[in-house]
């Protein structure tokens, strides 16, 4: 990926009602060597990741660390040791025992995550942790931070609300990376969204076609679509007392990892606005997605509050889901 990329991106993302913001690939997938930053940055990419594929050379891991704070480019990591997790389809434990799943350790994301956090520390970079999805991995990101390490970390909605259990099943919708995890992990994410160790919750919308989806488990995709249930899980999750938290979670929090300007709500400023109405109860079914694809697990669930309509580019968008 090159900085004419971004740019073309960009260009054509100008004809969407919202504004969206492409990623740069921190690495080319195989080449030993990482990307243009830099010139990417200038281009217009706010930050940059490989996605899902973790970094595991140590060596290349301290070189992109040490070029992203020279630079003061945004890094978004994301830890597993897939060597730990050879084949892994869901949490190890009870529940894939059970199934005869070959299972991902919770050890596989707290090692790397652990070896992520102490090379940032060393070198004094700034990292944002794509996901984190254990009680472990909360923990060390919140004694990183009391060290002075500039650090941020996201969680998905569904890891807040599902569990590995969920998937007793075989349900694929719900085979996502980082796999559901247990309960007592749930509960964990949970209360560190909200003493503020977990910075940002995301959708991790990751659309798959029906052939993806609908086959063995082991040979299903990895990823559900999340984006129009993300907000209600987050009802689900806090309850509207927190709202002003959940706000914040999806608006200005995500700015600032990005190191984005913060948008004020004030007379004369562009309007830049998402209407929702948190006492809204409804039903989630397949005739109000507005996704290409539908591998969701919670069609059918009754959920409390939505997003109604967006102000964007000096247009109003309603939804047009009833």
């Amino acid at each position: 990926m090159h900085a004419s990329h971004i740019k073309g991106y960009i260009s054509s993302f100008r004809e969407y009602p919202v504004r969206i913001l492409p990623l740069g690939r921190i690495s080319e997938e195989g080449s030993g060597s990482f990307t243009e930053m830099a010139d990417m940055h200038a281009a217009g990419a706010p930050a940059f990741s490989n996605y899902k594929t973790p970094i595991l050379d140590s060596g290349m891991l301290f070189r992109i660390l040490q070029y992203a704070q020279h630079h003061s480019l945004p890094l978004f990591l994301f830890p597993l040791d897939s060597s730990l997790a050879p084949n892994g389809l869901m949490h190890e434990g009870l529940v894939s025992t059970q199934l005869g799943l070959k299972g991902i350790p919770s050890l596989a994301e707290e090692l790397h995550l652990e070896h992520i956090l102490r090379m940032a520390h060393e070198i004094g970079a700034s990292i944002h942790i794509q996901q984190i999805s254990t009680l472990e991995s909360a923990q060390r990101i919140k004694s990183y931070k009391n060290l002075g390490l500039k650090v941020t970390c996201g969680v998905s909605s569904s890891h807040l609300v599902s569990t590995h259990e969920d998937l007793a099943t075989f349900n694929t919708a719900y085979k996502v990376l980082p796999p559901l995890r247990s309960t007592s992990d749930c509960k964990a994410l949970c209360e560190a969204v909200l003493d503020g160790t977990i910075d940002v919750v995301i959708s991790d919308h990751a659309p798959c076609s029906v052939e993806e989806k609908r086959t063995e488990f082991d040979g299903a995709e990895f990823g559900m679509i999340n984006l129009q249930t993300v907000f209600p899980q987050l009802i689900q999750a806090f309850g509207s007392t927190h709202l002003e938290r959940i706000v914040d979670l999806l608006t200005r929090q995500p700015r600032k990892v990005l190191r984005m300007k913060s948008i004020s709500v004030a007379e004369k400023e562009p309007a830049n606005l998402t209407l929702f109405d948190p006492d809204l109860n409804w039903v989630w079914t397949e005739s109000q997605n507005q996704s290409k694809s539908s591998n969701s697990p919670y069609f059918k669930t009754s959920y409390t509050g939505k997003a109604i309509a967006v102000f964007s580019k000096g247009a109003y968008h309603p939804s047009n889901v009833k």
